[in-house]
């Protein structure tokens, strides 16, 4: 077995000194942020250049990393949620059905970004219109948790 960690905790860094950083502790994977706004990975530019998980693989491999898992927390928790109004930034300008479609499109390109890196997990919150009960995520909807 292998230990590995999720880099979106250093999402403010560039991957390179989150590699180097983390290897340096011990890890040996990395699970990836493949939503928009995690800074590590580009779904987008991984399905749309092969050369891009190529050079990704290789920067992580040059730290003794693999990767784990493709993580698109995010567009699970849109798919299974309903209509939760703090879920709007993550899919701006769409509600109900819409938003529902747009995340399952988002988690499919994860699948197959997975599937073209040979990674074979995608992650994801399985959505419940209390999870914010459980855990304020994301932190910048405190507000909300305190006035349930």
């Amino acid at each position: 077995m292998k230990i590995g960690i999720a880099t979106i905790l250093y999402n403010e860094k560039p991957l390179e000194e989150v590699a180097r950083y983390v290897s340096g502790l011990g890890y040996q994977m990395v699970e990836l942020g493949a939503w928009k706004g995690a800074n590590h990975f580009d779904l987008d530019a991984c399905l749309g250049d092969r050369s891009y998980g190529r050079k990704l693989k290789g920067t992580l491999a040059g730290y003794g990393l693999e990767i784990s898992g493709l993580s698109n927390h995010l567009m699970g928790q849109l798919v299974l949620s309903g209509d939760d109004p703090t879920m709007a930034d993550w899919a701006p300008g769409r509600q109900g059905a819409e938003r529902v479609e747009y995340a399952s499109r988002e988690l499919t390109k994860t699948a197959q970004a997975a599937a073209e890196l040979g990674v074979p997990v995608v992650n994801g919150f399985v959505g419940s219109p209390v999870w914010d009960s459980w855990y304020i995520w994301p932190p910048e909807h405190e507000q909300l948790y305190e006035q349930g």
